[in-house]
């Protein structure tokens, strides 16, 4: 059975140095979590591995973080 595709919007991906990131929230702060990538869109990408069906993802402001800045969950 093949497991589930993660499929997040392109607009949160991080790009550096030829990889790719995002920000996930976990208690009270984000974290930068680096991913691989699949199969991508002008909207949405699927993520290969690096997140999982149970991590928040930040998709709003995250170009403006560091990882383990502190933030406030506004909206699930």
């Amino acid at each position: 059975m093949e497991k589930d595709k993660i499929i997040i919007p392109t607009a949160s991906l991080i790009h550096q140095g030829g990889k790719y990131s995002v920000f996930t929230y976990k208690d009270g702060a984000a974290h930068l979590k680096e991913i691989i990538i699949g199969s991508r869109d002008d909207s949405n990408v699927e993520v290969k591995s690096g997140l999982s069906e149970l991590d928040e993802l930040i998709v709003v402001g995250q170009h403006k973080l560091m990882d383990n800045t502190v933030v406030e969950k506004v909206r699930e």
